[in-house]
């Protein structure tokens, strides 16, 4: 009899404990799947669980440079204006080369798009660095920069499934009267994370 009582209380205790155990392992299992591997930028939010995959068309809107803190010389300010279409045709030819995306086509505005996400952003930083601050200060100081926050969008819902922050740098600076050389390299490694990025996310 006792026994019997004993068996009954430990089935009653599973019974009770296991639907406990399945929502600590969605818990877990929802955990791996937001994560999406090693971190790829400097700052990463990913919103959604779903891969992008699940979308045909990329959408590239090119960044913005209001508010962007730009150097104040004149080639650099020159080199600016180009940066943002520049950066759209660095990432298209990335996501081309990796085969993300069916689809992958520039911005129009006032145009719908169908099962698309768009790309958007805005450059905060651009910089050659200072050849001088380098060579006194030191510790990364001088370095050039080439940074950019963004996100990606729901083409239909406006829903942002992840978004960003990144900047790249170069271990140089730029020589006087030729930034493009050094800003050219950093652009062309942020596009190469932002497509990382992306390829995690898909």
């Amino acid at each position: 009899m006792i026994k019997r009582l004993f068996g009954i209380s430990l089935f009653a205790i599973l019974l009770l404990t296991l639907p406990l155990y399945a929502q600590e392992t969605e818990k877990e299992e929802g955990a791996k799947e937001v994560s999406r591997g090693k971190k790829v930028l400097g700052k990463e939010t990913i919103n959604t669980k779903e891969k992008l995959s699940k979308y045909s068309t990329i959408v590239l809107k090119d960044f913005s440079l209001e508010d962007a803190k730009i150097h104040k010389d004149m080639d650099v300010q020159i080199y600016a204006k180009k940066l943002p279409e520049n950066l759209s045709n660095m990432i298209s030819e990335y996501l081309k080369e990796m085969n993300l995306f069916k689809k992958v086509v520039r911005y129009e505005e006032g145009k719908s798009y169908e099962n698309a996400i768009v790309l958007e952003g805005k450059f905060t930083k651009i910089t050659p660095g200072s050849t001088a601050a380098k060579i006194i200060v030191g510790f990364g100081a001088g370095t050039s920069t080439v940074g950019a926050e963004g996100k990606m969008k729901d083409a239909k819902t406006g829903n942002v499934l992840a978004s960003f922050e990144h900047n790249r740098h170069s271990p140089f600076s730029a020589a006087p009267g030729r930034p493009e050389y050094i800003l050219d390299a950093d652009a062309k490694n942020l596009a190469k994370d932002i497509v990382r990025f992306l390829q995690k996310l898909y």
